[in-house]
C-alpha cells in the first residue's frame, strides 16, 4: 500500500556517454517492490512509500547493487592525476561538501551523476506530471 508516491530523475554519464538507469530495479516479481525502483529506461526513480519519509541516493544504489559513494561509482573509482573525477548534480548546480549517497530523492528533482570526462553539456530533464 502506497500513501506517497512521487519521482526523481537520474542520468549517469561515464566518460561523456550516457550510462542507461535500468527498467526493473527494486522490483522482485511476483510480490516484491521496494520503496525505490524503476518501471523503465527512462531514468526515472519512483518513490512509493506507505509512510511520508525522505529517502537517499544511496539506499537507491543499495537496492540496485551497485557502488556509489563520493570516491566511486560502479567499478570506476577518483584518480585525479588521470581526470576521472565524480560530481554530482542537482537541477544542474554541483553539490559540495556532501557525501553523495545522503543525497535525499525529493519530488521531481533532477540528478545527474558524472564520472570522468563530462559531457557537452548537462541534460535538463523535463517532468510530463
Amino acid at each position: 500500500h502506497f500513501n506517497f508516491h512521487y519521482h526523481a530523475h537520474l542520468d549517469i554519464f561515464i566518460n561523456v556517454f550516457s550510462y542507461l538507469v535500468p527498467a526493473g530495479i527494486g522490483i522482485r516479481p511476483p510480490d516484491c517492490i521496494y520503496w525505490l525502483h524503476t518501471h523503465d529506461v527512462s531514468g526515472i526513480i519512483h518513490v512509493e512509500s506507505p509512510e511520508n519519509r525522505t529517502f537517499s541516493l544511496g539506499q537507491f544504489f543499495d537496492i540496485w547493487g551497485k557502488k556509489f559513494n563520493n570516491s566511486q561509482i560502479f567499478d570506476f573509482t577518483v584518480d585525479k592525476s588521470q581526470n576521472k573525477s565524480l560530481a554530482v548534480f542537482i537541477n544542474g548546480t554541483a553539490v559540495t561538501d556532501m557525501q553523495y549517497r545522503n543525497i535525499p530523492l525529493f519530488n521531481h528533482e533532477d540528478i545527474t551523476i558524472v564520472y570522468g570526462t563530462p559531457p557537452s553539456e548537462l541534460p535538463a530533464y523535463e517532468f510530463s506530471y
